[in-house]
């Protein structure tokens, strides 16, 4: 080989090896623009907890609603809609 030949082969790596940051750095930077202006999320899974092998109790929020699901097994169930958070009781200051 040449030296010709390595100064193409090592300028060809250093170019790809270019792209690939500005890619990189392209995509983090459009996603931070692109999770700015978004809403809240409507749909989260707040809690999982594995029951055995197959089965998992998951407690789902739905647009400020939570609900548990059975999942994993024969069939999905929905095991129901949670009642709200109740607020705190008002604290008594001492006197």
């Amino acid at each position: 080989m040449s030296i010709h030949d390595l100064l193409t082969i090592g300028s060809g790596l250093a170019a790809v090896i270019v792209m690939i940051l500005l890619v990189r750095h392209g995509t983090r930077l459009t996603g931070h623009l692109a999770r700015r202006g978004k809403a809240q999320t409507m749909l989260a899974v707040r809690a999982s907890l594995a029951i055995d092998g197959r089965r998992r109790l998951s407690l789902v929020e739905c647009d400020g609603h939570r609900l548990l699901l059975l999942s994993g097994g024969a069939n999905d169930v929905m095991l129901g809609w949670l009642p709200a958070e109740a607020p705190p009781p008002p604290r008594n200051p001492s006197s």
